[in-house]
Protein backbone atom coordinates (compact mmCIF):
# COMPACT_ATOMS: atom_id res chain seq x y z
CA UNK A 1 0.00 0.00 0.00
CA UNK A 2 1.42 3.03 -1.19
CA UNK A 3 1.76 6.69 1.10
CA UNK A 4 -1.30 8.09 -0.56
CA UNK A 5 -3.23 5.18 0.10
CA UNK A 6 -3.04 4.59 3.39
CA UNK A 7 -3.41 8.20 4.24
CA UNK A 8 -6.91 8.18 1.90
CA UNK A 9 -7.76 4.94 4.04
CA UNK A 10 -6.93 6.36 7.20
CA UNK A 11 -9.26 9.44 6.35
CA UNK A 12 -12.39 7.19 5.07
CA UNK A 13 -11.67 5.16 8.10
CA UNK A 14 -11.76 8.33 10.18
CA UNK A 15 -14.99 9.09 9.21
CA UNK A 16 -16.70 5.79 8.98
CA UNK A 17 -15.60 5.52 13.08
CA UNK A 18 -16.48 8.97 13.40
CA UNK A 19 -20.13 7.96 12.01
CA UNK A 20 -19.59 4.99 14.17
CA UNK A 21 -18.61 6.63 17.51
CA UNK A 22 -21.48 9.25 17.14
CA UNK A 23 -24.43 7.30 16.37
CA UNK A 24 -23.46 5.19 19.45
CA UNK A 25 -22.85 7.78 21.62
CA UNK A 26 -26.04 9.73 20.38
CA UNK A 27 -27.80 6.33 22.05
CA UNK A 28 -25.90 6.41 25.07
CA UNK A 29 -26.52 10.42 25.43
CA UNK A 30 -30.50 9.36 24.87
CA UNK A 31 -30.56 6.76 27.34
CA UNK A 32 -28.75 8.79 30.29
CA UNK A 33 -31.22 11.22 29.81
CA UNK A 34 -34.22 8.68 29.86
CA UNK A 35 -31.94 6.62 32.93
CA UNK A 36 -31.54 9.63 35.18
CA UNK A 37 -36.14 10.01 35.34
CA UNK A 38 -35.98 6.51 36.56
CA UNK A 39 -32.68 6.42 38.69
CA UNK A 40 -31.39 8.69 41.41
CA UNK A 41 -27.96 10.02 41.55
CA UNK A 42 -27.40 7.41 44.26
CA UNK A 43 -28.15 4.46 42.15
CA UNK A 44 -26.55 5.51 39.15
CA UNK A 45 -23.39 5.94 41.46
CA UNK A 46 -23.69 2.35 43.15
CA UNK A 47 -24.02 0.96 39.07
CA UNK A 48 -20.85 3.47 38.91
CA UNK A 49 -18.80 1.70 41.22
CA UNK A 50 -19.23 -1.88 39.74
CA UNK A 51 -18.36 -0.43 36.53
CA UNK A 52 -15.22 1.55 37.44
CA UNK A 53 -14.12 -1.47 39.34
CA UNK A 54 -14.61 -3.85 36.00
CA UNK A 55 -11.98 -1.57 34.12
CA UNK A 56 -9.01 -3.32 35.92
CA UNK A 57 -10.65 -6.86 34.61
CA UNK A 58 -12.04 -5.93 31.21
CA UNK A 59 -8.06 -4.89 31.26
CA UNK A 60 -6.40 -8.28 31.96
CA UNK A 61 -9.23 -9.91 30.32
CA UNK A 62 -7.28 -8.02 26.79
CA UNK A 63 -3.86 -8.99 27.73
CA UNK A 64 -3.16 -6.56 25.58
CA UNK A 65 -3.96 -9.01 22.52
CA UNK A 66 -5.71 -6.81 21.16
CA UNK A 67 -2.93 -3.91 20.05
CA UNK A 68 -0.88 -7.14 19.35
CA UNK A 69 -3.58 -8.29 16.70
CA UNK A 70 -2.64 -5.19 14.78
CA UNK A 71 0.90 -4.90 15.24
CA UNK A 72 2.39 -8.27 14.23
CA UNK A 73 1.24 -10.56 10.73
CA UNK A 74 -1.76 -12.09 10.73
CA UNK A 75 -1.19 -15.55 9.92
CA UNK A 76 -3.90 -18.13 11.08
CA UNK A 77 -1.77 -19.25 13.81
CA UNK A 78 -1.53 -15.80 15.19
CA UNK A 79 -5.03 -15.13 15.15
CA UNK A 80 -6.88 -18.49 17.02
CA UNK A 81 -3.75 -18.41 19.07
CA UNK A 82 -4.86 -15.32 20.09
CA UNK A 83 -8.43 -15.99 20.44
CA UNK A 84 -8.07 -19.14 22.55
CA UNK A 85 -5.62 -17.54 24.58
CA UNK A 86 -8.62 -14.12 24.84
CA UNK A 87 -11.08 -17.53 25.88
CA UNK A 88 -9.41 -19.39 28.68
CA UNK A 89 -8.36 -16.04 30.33
CA UNK A 90 -11.83 -14.69 30.16
CA UNK A 91 -13.50 -17.45 32.54
CA UNK A 92 -10.48 -17.54 34.88
CA UNK A 93 -11.33 -14.22 35.57
CA UNK A 94 -14.72 -14.20 36.06
CA UNK A 95 -14.16 -16.62 38.67
CA UNK A 96 -11.69 -14.47 40.54
CA UNK A 97 -14.04 -11.54 39.98
CA UNK A 98 -16.65 -12.98 41.69
CA UNK A 99 -14.61 -14.31 44.90
CA UNK A 100 -13.03 -10.36 44.57
CA UNK A 101 -16.27 -8.63 45.15
CA UNK A 102 -16.80 -8.56 48.07
CA UNK A 103 -13.20 -6.98 48.50
CA UNK A 104 -14.30 -4.65 45.75
CA UNK A 105 -17.77 -3.31 48.05
CA UNK A 106 -15.01 -3.11 50.68
CA UNK A 107 -12.85 -0.29 48.75
CA UNK A 108 -16.25 1.02 48.22
CA UNK A 109 -17.88 1.06 51.85
CA UNK A 110 -21.26 -0.33 50.15
CA UNK A 111 -21.58 -3.95 50.60
CA UNK A 112 -24.77 -3.47 47.13
CA UNK A 113 -21.74 -3.25 45.02
CA UNK A 114 -20.97 -7.22 45.48
CA UNK A 115 -24.07 -8.60 43.27
CA UNK A 116 -23.74 -6.08 40.81
CA UNK A 117 -20.02 -6.75 40.21
CA UNK A 118 -20.65 -10.26 40.38
CA UNK A 119 -23.14 -9.49 38.04
CA UNK A 120 -20.77 -7.86 35.21
CA UNK A 121 -18.27 -10.41 35.47
CA UNK A 122 -20.66 -12.69 33.16
CA UNK A 123 -19.42 -10.04 30.66
CA UNK A 124 -15.45 -11.12 30.23
CA UNK A 125 -16.14 -14.27 28.00
CA UNK A 126 -18.50 -11.84 25.84
CA UNK A 127 -15.77 -9.98 25.39
CA UNK A 128 -13.23 -12.94 24.44
CA UNK A 129 -15.86 -13.09 21.77
CA UNK A 130 -15.57 -10.00 20.18
CA UNK A 131 -11.69 -8.63 20.70
CA UNK A 132 -10.19 -11.03 17.59
CA UNK A 133 -12.52 -10.10 14.94
CA UNK A 134 -12.84 -6.16 16.48
CA UNK A 135 -9.14 -6.13 16.18
CA UNK A 136 -8.77 -7.45 12.27
CA UNK A 137 -11.36 -4.82 10.99
CA UNK A 138 -9.09 -2.06 13.03
CA UNK A 139 -6.16 -3.55 11.80
CA UNK A 140 -7.42 -3.34 8.05
CA UNK A 141 -8.61 -0.06 9.08
CA UNK A 142 -11.76 -1.13 8.03
CA UNK A 143 -14.46 0.98 10.31
CA UNK A 144 -17.46 0.96 7.35
CA UNK A 145 -17.56 -3.01 8.69
CA UNK A 146 -17.30 -2.07 12.38
CA UNK A 147 -20.04 0.52 12.20
CA UNK A 148 -22.75 -2.30 11.90
CA UNK A 149 -21.96 -4.25 15.36
CA UNK A 150 -20.62 -1.49 17.23
CA UNK A 151 -24.41 0.38 16.41
CA UNK A 152 -26.07 -2.78 17.37
CA UNK A 153 -24.18 -3.35 21.02
CA UNK A 154 -24.99 0.43 21.50
CA UNK A 155 -28.81 0.00 20.69
CA UNK A 156 -29.44 -3.10 22.68
CA UNK A 157 -27.39 -1.90 25.58
CA UNK A 158 -29.42 1.39 25.51
CA UNK A 159 -33.13 -0.24 25.04
CA UNK A 160 -31.77 -2.74 27.73
CA UNK A 161 -30.74 -0.14 30.02
CA UNK A 162 -33.88 1.87 29.66
CA UNK A 163 -36.20 -1.07 29.84
CA UNK A 164 -34.79 -2.27 33.36
CA UNK A 165 -34.89 0.84 34.78
CA UNK A 166 -38.95 1.46 33.81
CA UNK A 167 -39.33 -1.57 35.45
CA UNK A 168 -37.39 -0.56 38.77
CA UNK A 169 -34.59 -2.27 38.73
CA UNK A 170 -32.38 0.30 40.04
CA UNK A 171 -28.41 0.29 39.51
CA UNK A 172 -28.94 -3.39 37.94
CA UNK A 173 -30.63 -1.89 34.61
CA UNK A 174 -27.21 -0.33 34.16
CA UNK A 175 -25.29 -3.64 34.68
CA UNK A 176 -27.82 -5.40 32.51
CA UNK A 177 -27.97 -3.07 29.36
CA UNK A 178 -24.13 -3.51 29.23
CA UNK A 179 -24.03 -7.15 28.89
CA UNK A 180 -27.06 -7.47 26.67
CA UNK A 181 -25.32 -4.79 24.11
CA UNK A 182 -22.17 -6.53 24.19
CA UNK A 183 -24.00 -9.59 23.44
CA UNK A 184 -25.42 -8.28 20.68
CA UNK A 185 -22.12 -6.76 19.38
CA UNK A 186 -20.50 -10.38 19.43
CA UNK A 187 -23.07 -12.18 17.30
CA UNK A 188 -23.06 -9.15 14.60
CA UNK A 189 -19.24 -8.95 14.59
CA UNK A 190 -18.81 -12.75 14.14
CA UNK A 191 -21.86 -12.49 10.97
CA UNK A 192 -19.89 -8.47 9.66
CA UNK A 193 -16.24 -10.95 10.15
CA UNK A 194 -15.94 -13.95 8.44
CA UNK A 195 -13.05 -14.83 9.81
CA UNK A 196 -13.47 -18.02 12.01
CA UNK A 197 -11.00 -19.44 15.20
CA UNK A 198 -9.54 -22.57 14.38
CA UNK A 199 -8.63 -25.37 16.90
CA UNK A 200 -4.31 -24.51 16.82
CA UNK A 201 -2.45 -23.31 18.88
CA UNK A 202 0.91 -22.01 18.55
CA UNK A 203 3.71 -21.86 21.19
CA UNK A 204 5.64 -19.62 18.95
CA UNK A 205 2.63 -17.42 17.90
CA UNK A 206 1.58 -17.07 21.72
CA UNK A 207 5.05 -15.78 22.76
CA UNK A 208 5.18 -13.45 20.57
CA UNK A 209 1.77 -12.55 21.03
CA UNK A 210 2.25 -12.25 24.67
CA UNK A 211 5.28 -10.70 24.48
CA UNK A 212 4.13 -7.57 22.74
CA UNK A 213 0.65 -7.59 24.45
CA UNK A 214 2.38 -7.85 27.86
CA UNK A 215 4.45 -4.84 27.05
CA UNK A 216 0.95 -3.05 26.16
CA UNK A 217 -0.75 -4.20 28.74
CA UNK A 218 1.59 -2.32 31.35
CA UNK A 219 1.02 0.56 29.72
CA UNK A 220 -2.76 0.42 29.20
CA UNK A 221 -3.25 -0.79 32.57
CA UNK A 222 -1.42 2.55 33.74
CA UNK A 223 -3.55 4.55 31.70
CA UNK A 224 -6.07 3.07 32.72
CA UNK A 225 -5.34 4.02 36.38
CA UNK A 226 -4.54 7.56 35.16
CA UNK A 227 -8.04 7.93 33.75
CA UNK A 228 -10.21 6.23 36.16
CA UNK A 229 -8.04 7.29 39.56
CA UNK A 230 -10.23 9.99 39.56
CA UNK A 231 -13.39 7.78 39.46
CA UNK A 232 -11.28 5.25 42.06
CA UNK A 233 -10.99 8.05 44.49
CA UNK A 234 -13.85 10.31 44.40
CA UNK A 235 -15.35 6.94 45.21
CA UNK A 236 -13.67 6.45 48.30
CA UNK A 237 -14.14 9.96 49.80
CA UNK A 238 -16.76 11.51 48.37
CA UNK A 239 -20.72 10.11 48.85
CA UNK A 240 -22.23 7.54 46.25
CA UNK A 241 -24.78 10.47 45.09
CA UNK A 242 -21.72 12.37 43.86
CA UNK A 243 -20.42 9.70 41.85
CA UNK A 244 -23.57 9.23 40.12
CA UNK A 245 -23.65 12.94 39.46
CA UNK A 246 -19.89 12.72 38.50
CA UNK A 247 -20.50 9.61 36.54
CA UNK A 248 -23.22 11.45 34.44
CA UNK A 249 -21.40 14.90 34.15
CA UNK A 250 -18.41 13.91 32.62
CA UNK A 251 -19.89 11.52 30.45
CA UNK A 252 -21.51 14.37 27.94
CA UNK A 253 -18.56 16.01 27.29
CA UNK A 254 -16.45 12.57 26.63
CA UNK A 255 -19.33 11.98 24.46
CA UNK A 256 -19.14 15.22 22.40
CA UNK A 257 -16.09 16.15 22.68
CA UNK A 258 -13.78 13.48 23.57
CA UNK A 259 -15.09 11.01 21.00
CA UNK A 260 -13.37 13.02 18.53
CA UNK A 261 -9.79 12.45 19.62
CA UNK A 262 -10.96 8.85 20.07
CA UNK A 263 -12.17 7.85 16.77
CA UNK A 264 -9.50 9.79 14.90
CA UNK A 265 -6.82 7.87 17.44
CA UNK A 266 -8.42 4.71 16.71
CA UNK A 267 -7.34 5.34 13.14
CA UNK A 268 -3.45 6.18 13.96
CA UNK A 269 -2.27 3.64 15.65
CA UNK A 270 -2.70 1.45 12.89
CA UNK A 271 -1.92 4.01 10.11
CA UNK A 272 1.47 5.05 12.16
CA UNK A 273 2.28 1.67 12.53
CA UNK A 274 1.95 1.15 8.78
CA UNK A 275 4.37 3.90 7.75
CA UNK A 276 6.31 4.15 11.03
CA UNK A 277 9.62 3.60 8.53
CA UNK A 278 9.05 6.75 6.75
CA UNK A 279 9.76 9.72 9.26
CA UNK A 280 9.14 12.01 7.54
CA UNK A 281 5.79 11.10 6.17
CA UNK A 282 4.67 9.90 9.75
CA UNK A 283 5.84 13.08 11.34
CA UNK A 284 3.40 14.63 8.54
CA UNK A 285 0.67 12.84 9.24
CA UNK A 286 0.48 13.22 13.46
CA UNK A 287 0.30 17.40 12.70
CA UNK A 288 -2.20 16.40 10.22
CA UNK A 289 -3.96 14.31 12.92
CA UNK A 290 -3.38 16.86 15.62
CA UNK A 291 -5.27 19.38 12.91
CA UNK A 292 -7.85 16.67 12.40
CA UNK A 293 -8.55 16.22 16.16
CA UNK A 294 -8.76 20.05 17.41
CA UNK A 295 -10.44 21.23 14.45
CA UNK A 296 -13.34 19.61 15.59
CA UNK A 297 -13.10 19.39 19.12
CA UNK A 298 -12.63 22.75 19.69
CA UNK A 299 -15.97 24.03 18.52
CA UNK A 300 -17.65 21.56 20.28
CA UNK A 301 -15.99 21.67 23.36
CA UNK A 302 -16.43 25.33 23.37
CA UNK A 303 -19.85 24.77 22.11
CA UNK A 304 -20.77 22.58 24.46
CA UNK A 305 -19.72 24.97 27.19
CA UNK A 306 -22.14 27.59 26.45
CA UNK A 307 -25.44 25.58 25.73
CA UNK A 308 -24.75 23.73 28.87
CA UNK A 309 -27.52 25.48 31.20
CA UNK A 310 -30.24 25.22 28.91
CA UNK A 311 -29.46 21.58 27.34
CA UNK A 312 -29.74 19.89 30.59
CA UNK A 313 -32.33 22.27 32.60
CA UNK A 314 -33.85 21.36 29.16
CA UNK A 315 -34.08 17.22 29.16
CA UNK A 316 -33.16 16.40 32.62
CA UNK A 317 -35.11 16.15 35.57
CA UNK A 318 -34.37 18.74 38.35
CA UNK A 319 -32.42 16.66 40.83
CA UNK A 320 -29.82 16.54 38.30
CA UNK A 321 -29.10 20.22 37.51
CA UNK A 322 -26.22 19.80 39.31
CA UNK A 323 -24.23 18.28 36.58
CA UNK A 324 -24.00 21.19 34.89
CA UNK A 325 -20.48 22.81 36.77
CA UNK A 326 -19.38 19.51 35.89
CA UNK A 327 -19.81 19.05 32.35
CA UNK A 328 -18.81 22.90 31.47
CA UNK A 329 -15.30 22.27 33.34
CA UNK A 330 -14.89 18.97 31.43
CA UNK A 331 -15.75 19.86 28.06
CA UNK A 332 -12.99 22.54 28.18
CA UNK A 333 -10.69 19.74 30.08
CA UNK A 334 -11.25 17.68 26.73
CA UNK A 335 -10.37 20.66 24.37
CA UNK A 336 -7.32 20.99 26.14
CA UNK A 337 -6.51 16.97 26.20
CA UNK A 338 -7.15 16.97 22.37
CA UNK A 339 -3.62 18.59 21.46
CA UNK A 340 -1.68 15.82 22.14
CA UNK A 341 -3.62 12.91 22.44
CA UNK A 342 -2.28 11.38 19.73
CA UNK A 343 1.33 11.22 21.05
CA UNK A 344 0.55 8.26 22.55
CA UNK A 345 -0.19 6.24 19.47
CA UNK A 346 3.50 7.74 18.14
CA UNK A 347 5.36 6.09 20.79
CA UNK A 348 3.53 2.54 20.24
CA UNK A 349 3.80 2.97 16.50
CA UNK A 350 7.52 3.39 17.00
CA UNK A 351 8.49 0.73 20.31
CA UNK A 352 8.93 3.59 22.64
CA UNK A 353 6.67 1.44 24.79
CA UNK A 354 9.26 1.98 28.38
CA UNK A 355 8.73 5.83 27.61
CA UNK A 356 5.58 5.54 27.25
CA UNK A 357 5.44 3.89 30.50
CA UNK A 358 7.38 6.00 32.01
CA UNK A 359 5.12 9.24 30.96
CA UNK A 360 1.85 6.94 32.05
CA UNK A 361 3.68 7.44 35.61
CA UNK A 362 4.27 10.46 35.98
CA UNK A 363 0.68 11.65 35.07
CA UNK A 364 -0.78 9.18 37.68
CA UNK A 365 1.42 10.30 40.49
CA UNK A 366 0.44 14.60 39.46
CA UNK A 367 -3.15 13.70 39.44
CA UNK A 368 -3.25 11.34 42.74
CA UNK A 369 -1.10 14.24 44.55
CA UNK A 370 -3.17 17.03 43.03
CA UNK A 371 -6.63 14.96 44.34
CA UNK A 372 -5.38 13.40 47.51
CA UNK A 373 -4.78 16.62 48.44
CA UNK A 374 -7.87 18.56 47.63
CA UNK A 375 -9.58 15.73 49.21
CA UNK A 376 -8.59 17.13 52.36
CA UNK A 377 -9.88 20.53 51.92
CA UNK A 378 -13.13 19.59 50.06
CA UNK A 379 -16.00 17.14 49.83
CA UNK A 380 -17.27 18.97 46.84
CA UNK A 381 -17.59 17.40 43.26
CA UNK A 382 -17.14 21.08 41.42
CA UNK A 383 -13.80 22.26 43.18
CA UNK A 384 -12.37 18.81 42.67
CA UNK A 385 -13.55 18.48 38.72
CA UNK A 386 -11.76 22.39 38.71
CA UNK A 387 -8.39 20.15 40.42
CA UNK A 388 -8.40 18.28 37.32
CA UNK A 389 -9.05 20.62 35.30
CA UNK A 390 -5.99 23.06 36.39
CA UNK A 391 -3.84 20.11 36.64
CA UNK A 392 -4.96 18.58 33.11
CA UNK A 393 -1.83 20.62 30.95
CA UNK A 394 0.80 20.08 33.77
CA UNK A 395 -0.29 16.14 33.45
CA UNK A 396 -0.65 15.58 29.79
CA UNK A 397 -0.54 18.78 27.55
CA UNK A 398 3.31 19.56 28.73
CA UNK A 399 5.02 16.33 29.04
CA UNK A 400 3.32 15.47 25.60
CA UNK A 401 4.68 18.30 23.65
CA UNK A 402 8.29 17.68 25.94
CA UNK A 403 8.45 14.32 24.64
CA UNK A 404 7.71 15.08 21.21
CA UNK A 405 10.19 17.32 20.35
CA UNK A 406 12.99 15.23 22.17
CA UNK A 407 12.06 12.33 20.46
CA UNK A 408 10.63 13.12 16.91
CA UNK A 409 11.74 16.59 16.64
CA UNK A 410 8.19 18.03 16.70
CA UNK A 411 8.20 21.79 18.51
CA UNK A 412 5.92 23.93 20.05
CA UNK A 413 5.29 26.02 16.68
CA UNK A 414 4.75 22.54 14.90
CA UNK A 415 1.68 22.23 17.90
CA UNK A 416 0.84 25.57 17.55
CA UNK A 417 0.53 25.49 13.66
CA UNK A 418 -1.67 22.64 13.87
CA UNK A 419 -4.23 23.67 16.49
CA UNK A 420 -3.99 27.77 15.06
CA UNK A 421 -6.94 27.95 13.00
CA UNK A 422 -8.63 25.90 15.40
CA UNK A 423 -8.37 28.05 17.84
CA UNK A 424 -8.57 31.70 16.07
CA UNK A 425 -12.12 30.07 15.21
CA UNK A 426 -13.08 29.05 18.75
CA UNK A 427 -11.94 32.18 20.41
CA UNK A 428 -14.14 34.33 18.03
CA UNK A 429 -16.93 31.80 18.65
CA UNK A 430 -17.07 32.21 22.08
CA UNK A 431 -16.36 36.36 21.90
CA UNK A 432 -19.33 36.54 20.19
CA UNK A 433 -21.59 33.78 21.40
CA UNK A 434 -20.96 34.42 25.01
CA UNK A 435 -22.58 37.91 25.30
CA UNK A 436 -25.64 36.46 23.09
CA UNK A 437 -26.02 33.56 25.43
CA UNK A 438 -25.98 36.35 28.52
CA UNK A 439 -28.81 38.22 26.80
CA UNK A 440 -31.07 35.46 25.94
CA UNK A 441 -31.07 33.72 29.15
CA UNK A 442 -34.14 34.28 30.40
CA UNK A 443 -35.73 33.02 26.81
CA UNK A 444 -36.52 29.51 26.92
CA UNK A 445 -34.26 26.75 26.95
CA UNK A 446 -35.06 25.41 23.31
CA UNK A 447 -35.13 28.84 21.69
CA UNK A 448 -31.67 29.80 23.55
CA UNK A 449 -30.04 26.09 22.04
CA UNK A 450 -31.25 27.12 19.28
CA UNK A 451 -29.74 30.54 18.49
CA UNK A 452 -26.55 29.80 20.39
CA UNK A 453 -25.79 26.64 17.94
CA UNK A 454 -26.68 28.48 14.60
CA UNK A 455 -24.47 31.33 15.27
CA UNK A 456 -21.91 29.68 16.86
CA UNK A 457 -21.70 27.36 14.16
CA UNK A 458 -22.07 29.90 11.82
CA UNK A 459 -18.97 32.22 12.77
CA UNK A 460 -16.73 29.23 13.48
CA UNK A 461 -17.13 27.62 9.75
CA UNK A 462 -16.89 31.14 8.39
CA UNK A 463 -13.89 31.58 10.23
CA UNK A 464 -12.18 28.72 9.42
CA UNK A 465 -13.32 29.15 5.50
CA UNK A 466 -11.60 32.36 5.81
CA UNK A 467 -8.66 31.20 7.75
CA UNK A 468 -8.01 27.76 5.62
CA UNK A 469 -10.13 28.19 2.33
CA UNK A 470 -8.64 24.90 0.81
CA UNK A 471 -9.58 22.78 3.65
CA UNK A 472 -12.94 21.70 2.15
CA UNK A 473 -11.98 21.19 -0.83
CA UNK A 474 -8.84 18.78 -0.15
CA UNK A 475 -11.03 16.99 2.42
CA UNK A 476 -13.55 16.20 -0.56
CA UNK A 477 -10.53 15.06 -3.01
CA UNK A 478 -9.12 12.54 -0.32
CA UNK A 479 -12.58 11.15 1.10
CA UNK A 480 -14.37 10.76 -2.68
CA UNK A 481 -10.74 9.61 -4.08
CA UNK A 482 -11.54 6.62 -6.88
CA UNK A 483 -8.74 4.73 -5.06
CA UNK A 484 -8.84 2.86 -1.68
Amino acid sequence: MSMNEATTKAIKGSLWSFSGQYISKAFIFITSIFITYFLTPEEYGLANYALTASTIFILFNDLGIGSAIIYVDDSEENKSTAFWILLINSLLLSVIGWFLAPWIANYFSDQRVIPLFRLFCLYFPIFAFMNVHDSLLQKEIDFKKKLVPDIMNQITKSASSILFAVLGFGAVSVITGNLIGALFGAVFLWIINPWRPKFIFSKESAKKILSFGFSMLIIQFLAMVALQIDKWLIGRYLSVAMMGIYSIGIRIPEYLVKQISLSISNVSFPLFSQIKDNREHLISTFKNSVYAMTIFSFPLGIGLFLVTDPLIKMVYPDNWLSIIPVIKIFSIQYVILSITYNVGNLLKANNHLKIFMMVIVYRIAIIFIALFTAFKYTKEIVPISLVILLISPIAYTFIDIFISHKLFGITVMDFFNSIKNPLIASILMFVVVYPISLLIRDQINIIQIIIISLVGASIYIFTIAKLAPTLFKQMKEKVFSKKS
